[in-house]
């Protein structure tokens, strides 16, 4: 054997042992999010929903040779909580923590995640106190004030004169925003606003429904979950006619039509829009996550499933799984492929994409055409 022939064999060798030692530990992935509150409708189906991009990308090889695990935890919608919670999934391997679901919980979450450098990609955290800022935060949502400019135009387009807007105290960050963006699309809106109502928990049910039967409004807007509009509006319902009711995401998302029934009959919500007809890989989501769960994917299954595939295609086309890495790959595309459209995230890291009107139809949502 001549001496190129041994040093290739050496050579090799040398590769398929480098090769052997590469890492083949499974790549852990965070989730955090409610799981047992009163409002924990989004963090299951956002469970769920990862769990099936876990397995997808696990069927395809993995990422970096290695394979995907999940790891979660409940923060319980409390703050304090979820920082240790965040630590704790970052202690126990977790190179990314997808979540939480609502806008009031993302700043403990960004602020424990900051302390090891770890990225948050957060599928439904609208908040505007979030915008424009260079952080180790990413969201494929646009910011809640949108919701406020495009309900805006729906008030406009029925000429409500007497609204009364219904809020979670504990959501400010989010029910300020779409305000914000509500009184900015038209700023004679607040001379037609009679009202903005909070409560904090259940227990405030009978003395808001009383200021909201004194004002006698033509329309309500709720910016709430939807357990909790449910039975404000059932309470409601009660001694009153309803007039037009509204919604940003919040309720839809959380199944206000589960628990207010009939009552929420055309009631019109601003939301992320959807297609006529469904894209195939629309189709093959839905169809898989019906077939494992026997229930239709909600918007924080939709968008979490995203994210996850967002990740996965960043640390494939980057080779790393470095946070700073990823945020730059992410930020840097063109576009992004979404599960029923084609959006963008900017250099902040904050989502760009549309947002449309539904009305609630014979318990479908249908899009909702102005006036």
């Amino acid at each position: 054997m001549c001496k190129w022939e041994r040093n290739i064999i050496i050579a090799l060798g040398l590769l398929v042992f480098l090769c052997s030692c590469a890492d083949r530990s499974p790549l852990k992935i965070g989730l955090i999010a409610d799981f047992s509150g009163r409002g924990s409708q989004l963090g299951p189906q956002a469970r769920n929903a990862l769990t099936i991009a876990v397995d997808e990308i696990n069927d395809d090889g993995g990422l970096l040779g290695r394979p995907v695990e999940l790891i979660y935890a409940d923060h319980q919608y409390d703050p304090e909580l979820a920082k240790g919670e965040v630590r704790r999934l970052v202690s126990e391997g977790a190179q990314i923590i997808f979540g939480p679901m609502v806008s009031g919980m993302a700043a403990p979450v960004i602020e424990a995640a900051a302390e090891s450098g770890t990225l948050v990609i957060a599928s439904t955290v609208s908040t505007d106190t979030l915008t424009g800022i260079d952080d180790n935060f990413l969201r494929g949502v646009a910011p809640a004030s949108f919701q406020g400019i495009y309900l805006a135009r729906v008030v406009n387009s029925l000429d409500s004169r007497n609204l009364v807007f219904i809020m979670d105290s504990k959501n400010r960050v989010y029910t300020d925003g779409v305000l914000a963006g509500f009184y900015k699309e038209d700023p004679d809106l607040k001379d037609r606003t009679a009202a903005e109502l909070y409560f904090e928990t259940k227990e405030d049910f009978p003395g808001l429904v009383e200021a909201l039967s004194e004002k006698n409004p033509d329309g309500i807007a709720f910016l709430a979950n939807g357990i909790d509009s449910a039975g404000i509006i059932q309470l409601y319902a009660k001694e009153n006619d309803l007039p037009q009711l509204f919604g940003g995401s919040w309720p839809k998302v959380t199944g206000i039509t589960q628990y207010a029934g009939k009552l929420s009959e055309g009631m019109i919500f601003i939301d992320t829009p959807v297609n006529d007809v469904p894209l195939e890989r629309e189709k093959r989501f839905y169809e898989t996550y019906r077939s494992l769960y026997s229930v239709n994917p909600n918007i924080a299954a939709i968008h979490t499933y995203e994210s996850v595939k967002l990740y996965a295609r960043a640390v494939r086309e980057s080779g790393s799984t470095d946070s700073a890495v990823v945020k730059k790959t992410i930020v840097g595309m063109d576009s992004i492929e979404g599960l029923y459209d084609t959006f963008t995230i900017d250099e902040f890291g904050d989502g760009e994409r549309a947002m449309s009107a539904f009305i609630l139809d014979n318990g479908e949502y249908k899009p909702y055409l102005m006036r």
